[in-house]
């Protein structure tokens, strides 16, 4: 509830004069606000990713819970307390948080280890490398092992907690999640208990907005430990253009699968996806 409020209309003053606003909320501090805010007593804070806001103009809605960087890719962040100078953009007036992320050239390497359980147990271990090359080049490398134990053949797969392949975000000479397909038909997608991947990526920063990028992505998939042995890794290359807008880096990535002993272009996919792969 917002008290002792007082205003002060343009009308009861002669000429043009800049009209504010003084009142104070419950968290016991004032605030000052001026005509031209979006409205007075605003109580987000402004938020801005690497001078980017993270509300979208069009729909004037806060999305930094929806798409935030991962506390793994900050490098600072910087508390602005009280109203703050219009160079963050509008409606700064109950304070702005900035947060600065790592360059994708220099973020040193990574080891995540990640398990989940449910009625077997999942362990999923994967390695980022970053090797600077130049100043606008690097580059990075991610290599991923995943095994479950405990998986019943009974056990029917609805929300794909197996291990699967293909898509933007790992194999992306296949389709999403059709690496592996029931009796290779193509279609109903087939996740195994063990899995392999090795994405390799040669990065450009050609300009501040667009970047390029070759890569290879690796992969295998199985059942048991035998069967992963026995099988030839798939593999794919391609290029992408890395695209920077105000919601982050997109991706776009067109990809070439080895398969059967053979590549052919009109195998090739495509793929969108936002921030970097890894």
């Amino acid at each position: 509830m917002i008290a002792g409020y007082k205003q002060e209309r343009m009308g009861d003053h002669g000429g043009a004069m800049i009209v504010v606003h003084f009142f104070h909320t419950s968290a016991k501090f004032h605030v000052a606000a001026s005509r031209g805010c979006a409205w007075a007593g605003r109580a987000a804070v402004h938020a801005v990713v690497d001078n980017r806001w993270s509300r979208a103009p069009v729909i004037n809605a806060q999305l930094l819970q929806f798409m935030a960087p991962g506390d793994d890719d900050i490098e600072r962040v910087e508390v602005l307390r009280g109203p703050a100078p219009p160079m963050y953009g509008p409606d700064t007036q109950q304070g702005v948080i900035s947060m600065f992320t790592k360059s994708p050239f220099n973020q040193g390497p990574r080891v995540e280890v990640t398990a989940g359980e449910r009625n077997y147990l999942k362990l999923d271990f994967s390695i980022n490398n970053y090797f600077m090359i130049s100043k606008n080049s690097v580059l990075a490398s991610r290599f991923k092992l995943g095994r479950i134990w405990s998986w019943e053949d009974s056990y029917n797969d609805y929300s794909y907690e197996k291990f699967y392949l293909g898509g933007s975000a790992n194999m992306r000479g296949w389709e999403i999640l059709k690496y592996s397909t029931v009796s290779n038909l193509g279609v109903i997608p087939f996740g195994g208990t063990h899995r392999f991947l090795s994405n390799i990526e040669f990065r450009n920063q050609m300009n501040q907005n667009l970047g390029i990028t070759l890569f290879f992505d690796g992969g295998i998939l199985g059942e048991n430990f035998n069967e992963m042995q026995n099988s030839r890794l798939g593999w794919d290359v391609g290029i992408g253009l890395t695209i920077s807008t105000p919601l982050g880096p997109v991706r776009l990535d067109y990809a070439v699968p080895y398969i059967n002993d053979e590549m052919n272009l009109s195998n090739g996919k495509i793929n969108f996806g936002v921030q970097y792969l890894f």
